[in-house]
């Protein structure tokens, strides 16, 4: 393709991913829908919309995965200035679009909101049920109770992110609208903080930041998952993102209570802290090293015990995860399914596939861990950086029994710091992953997939990542000679 028609084509890849979008909020207006909807029952965004245009949704989607991805291939190294503004611009338009998007695909924002109040109605959300709190003391029925899908369990989240909830339900209160747009505000700025802290690591470590940049910030899942929908993981990316800038720049003794706060938030920074542990004493050695862990200890201590003391109720306290004992359209469903043609019932086979999520979690941090334990000093910036998005990108996709297509944002950021090679491929394969995951929802909704949740669904929505996988592997073992480190999550 010509240089002209090349970025006549950028251009236009730009453009679509706001108007896409746009497209969204025309089709799914979060105003006018509670404005001539009936809000009564639990009635949801499911339950709202006709299960029907979930089928324009799966068409928006997917038009913006493919500008997206279009644009990132067409995008040069160093773009002309008209350019550098309109892919710093495109993204920032796409996500204030989505603050006025209905949350259509996920009911996770109800909870929210109302354990948010639990909070501040003198309860415990880390311990009490939603189910307890659906009257007030006088005995009047809280309303937002009946947009509560899981009403019978504690927060499967940490204190920093119940506390920060409830500082957000103080401003919204009953008001389901108001609670709606609050939680949407704190994921587009965790948005902003993301792309800052996302930037600034890439200037650090010598990648592209504007192409950086724009893949995380531009990222279907970014804006249809985290802005439009109102999950939290973008706050816990935040953390994570602060923790490994701290790290990179020397700050260990901050980077470590950094990385607690997150997990204070959700336990997956824990998954990385090996890989700190073995980036520090290559860098620093035994003696520094151990020094900066005892500061970074202590603080990270004091934040534990600040941030339970006003939710301590006994052990029980600590992040309830009963949710990592259900499966639903996950890799782990399919080996359930799998195991229980073997016919050990299916109790078993759900024990036998969590310890295999177990085992393969385990088997890849040790990998990662040695391979940047050999990695030469000079290179262990973007070695770190490449194991973390492996551990990130792998566990979230292969070893969770509970899977949602916005848990791929946990790697995301850090793919997007070294997009190249399998890496490339990973990204490419995880919008594949997330449109399949919507796609086969939708059917299932209108009753022409299957309806149990341990089931092969699993197993075909993740073929595009196991299929790179499978690449990346074999092309490994091609070039054993003369390895090609960019080529490889795994190596």
């Amino acid at each position: 393709m010509s240089t002209p028609n090349r970025t006549i084509a950028l251009i236009a890849a730009l453009l679509a991913v706001p108007l896409a979008c746009l497209a969204a909020i025309i089709s799914f207006p979060l105003l006018d829908l509670y404005a001539t909807q009936p809000i009564t029952g639990r009635a949801t965004g499911l339950d709202i919309v006709f299960n029907s245009d979930h089928l324009l949704f799966d068409a928006i989607f997917l038009v913006s995965i493919v500008a997206y991805l279009a644009a990132i291939y067409l995008m040069p190294l160093l773009p002309d200035p008209h350019l550098r503004w309109l892919i710093i611009a495109t993204p920032i338009i796409a996500a204030l679009l989505m603050i006025f998007f209905y949350p259509l695909t996920s009911t996770d924002i109800y909870d929210l909101t109302f354990r948010a109040h639990i909070t501040n109605r003198g309860g415990n959300p880390l311990t009490a049920i939603p189910f307890d709190f659906r009257y007030y003391p006088d005995g009047s029925k809280d309303h937002l109770y009946g947009f509560v899908a899981w009403f019978n369990d504690p927060s499967p989240y940490g204190p920093a992110w119940e506390a920060l909830a409830a500082f957000a339900n103080l401003f919204a209160g009953a008001d389901l609208l108001a609670s709606l747009f609050a939680f949407k505000l704190i994921a587009l700025l965790s948005l902003i903080a993301c792309t800052v802290l996302v930037v600034a690591i890439a200037r650090q470590i010598g990648s592209p930041p504007l192409r950086t940049y724009y893949v995380f910030a531009a990222s279907p899942l970014v804006l249809f998952d985290a802005i439009g929908n109102g999950h939290n993981d973008l706050t816990l990316v935040a953390a994570m993102l602060l923790g490994v800038y701290l790290l990179l720049r020397g700050w260990l003794g901050l980077a470590l209570p950094t990385f607690t706060l997150g997990v204070l938030i959700k336990f997956v920074p824990l998954l990385l802290l090996p890989l700190v542990l073995i980036y520090v004493l290559r860098r620093w050695g035994w003696a520094t090293a151990a020094r900066h862990f005892a500061i970074g200890a202590a603080l990270s201590v004091a934040l534990l015990i600040a941030f339970y003391a006003p939710f301590w109720d006994g052990w029980q306290t600590i992040a309830p995860l009963q949710r990592t004992a259900l499966f639903t359209n996950s890799l782990a469903a399919a080996w359930v399914k799998a195991i229980n043609l073997l016919g050990v019932g299916l109790s078993t086979a759900r024990t036998l596939a969590l310890g295999l999520a177990a085992l393969f979690t385990v088997a890849l941090i040790g990998w990662q861990l040695r391979r940047l334990w050999h990695t030469p000093t000079a290179q262990l910036d973007t070695a770190f950086i490449e194991s973390s998005a492996a551990v990130l990108l792998y566990f979230a996709a292969f070893a969770l029994a509970w899977w949602q297509p916005w848990y791929l944002l946990w790697a995301l950021p850090f793919l997007a710091l070294r997009p190249v090679g399998g890496r490339l491929l990973a990204l490419r394969a995880i919008y594949a992953v997330a449109f399949l995951y919507y796609f086969f929802n939708t059917l299932e909704k209108v009753k022409v997939g299957p309806g149990d949740h341990e089931n092969w669904l699993g197993l075909f929505i993740f073929l595009p990542l196991i299929a790179v996988t499978l690449w990346v592997w074999w092309r490994g073992r091609q070039q054993r000679q003369q390895p090609a480190p960019s080529m490889s999550l795994f190596l």
